[in-house]
């Protein structure tokens, strides 16, 4: 019986050894998100084009008879696909604090809208309508006039979001491992991209005329903070369910580039193209790069549901807002605020330069932003 004792306590002692001498979980996990998310729609460009009932004078803006057809409306992003990919190491064999890498990504999502007159008789007039700082009254240039020339207008928006973060993080068991808490700490950079674009092309009716503009304002908004966050996970039996909240605080970089001109062959006789600074909105007087940077706080909240098939995988769906104090959107940056002087586009004549005021000027308008949308994951321990 002694000898039983004996050996009985020393394969007990040996098992125990060996039990605690392993890894208590899998040090590296893997994670990739299906993201269907919407971005918050586009504030509104102001009207870009208006028509009227006669051709003189010019429909101007809130004039009689007089309705937008091109801009004035916010923009809608539809929902898109996207993904988020996570990468984790435990740096203890308990599994108790790790690293965490992840990198998501919307791909760009466009919109565009566009109005035609053929210029033939009785076809629509539509004209620029723009607010004429050396009058102080609103104003307009023609873009199709029936009888003289045609005219085309459009407008595209373009738009992208990515973001990439790297965090401590920290897992506290309780409850007999059904439930699980934790607290992360780390970097987080993110980034929106914007671009307005708004053409028209104005030929004259049986010439070999050209007559387009270009207006482009893009913004980039690169957000570089740290950030602090919780999360708490119940399971039961191969269910699990979470809930996470995180905030970062740090530096919004904004950034503007505005660009415009007249490409035209009307000031040489139908010949060889010619290049002017300046469309109808992006003048001399805003184009160029401008560059802000302010405190921005970024909160992020998700809940997902999942099944845990095995030690090594599991699936989960769920649901993620992010929302962002400040940001530059494309089309808030438009001042139709505008001095002629400067614009061939407007005068007709090529050579111009300012007189007065300097409008339009570069706006750097911001406002707040979300995005939010259901994500489905696959998760990998190894």
């Amino acid at each position: 019986m002694k000898n039983f004792t004996t050996i009985f306590l020393s394969a007990s002692l040996f098992v125990s050894t060996f039990i605690h001498a392993q890894p208590c979980c899998n040090r590296f996990w893997a994670d990739a998100e299906y993201l269907y998310w919407k971005i918050k729609d586009s504030p509104a460009p102001p009207p870009l084009i208006v028509t009227g009932p006669t051709a003189a004078p010019l429909p101007v803006l809130n004039g009689p008879g007089t309705s937008v057809v091109l801009g004035g409306k916010r923009i809608e992003n539809h929902w898109r696909s996207g993904g988020k990919f996570t990468l984790g190491y435990w740096l203890d064999s308990c599994c108790q604090y790790g690293l965490e890498a992840n990198y998501l990504f919307l791909p760009s999502g466009t919109r565009k809208d566009s109005v035609f007159s053929s210029g033939l008789p009785g076809s629509a007039i539509l004209a620029a309508p723009f607010f004429d700082v050396t009058t102080g009254t609103e104003s307009s240039v023609s873009v199709a006039i029936p009888g003289a020339f045609s005219g085309l207008a459009t407008w595209k928006l373009t738009n992208r979001m990515q973001g990439a973060e790297l965090n401590v993080v920290a897992k506290y068991l309780s409850c007999g491992c059904q439930l699980k808490y934790g607290l992360l700490a780390g970097f987080r950079y993110w980034n929106f991209d914007e671009r307005f674009h708004f053409r028209t092309s104005s030929p004259n009716l049986g010439n070999p005329d050209v007559f387009i503009t270009r207006d482009k304002f893009h913004t980039e908004n690169n957000f570089y903070g740290g950030q602090i966050g919780a999360g708490v996970e119940y399971n039961c039996g191969g269910f699990f369910a979470l809930a996470k909240a995180k905030v970062a605080l740090g530096a919004m970089c904004e950034k503007v580039k505005i660009s415009g001109e007249l490409v035209t062959n009307d000031f040489n006789g139908f010949g060889p193209l010619q290049t002017f600074p300046g469309g109808y909105f992006a003048l001399p007087t805003s184009i160029g790069h401008h560059r802000h940077t302010k405190f921005a706080v970024l909160p992020e909240a998700e809940i997902k549901l999942g099944y845990q098939f095995s030690d090594c995988f599991r699936v989960s769906v769920g649901y993620t807002f992010l929302y962002v104090s400040r940001v530059l959107r494309a089309a808030k940056q438009i001042d139709r605020n505008i001095n002629p002087s400067q614009s061939a586009a407007i005068l007709f004549v090529p050579g111009v330069a300012l007189v007065g005021e300097a409008r339009p000027r570069a706006l750097s308008r911001s406002s707040d932003f979300w995005v939010q949308g259901a994500n489905v994951g696959l998760e990998f321990t190894f």
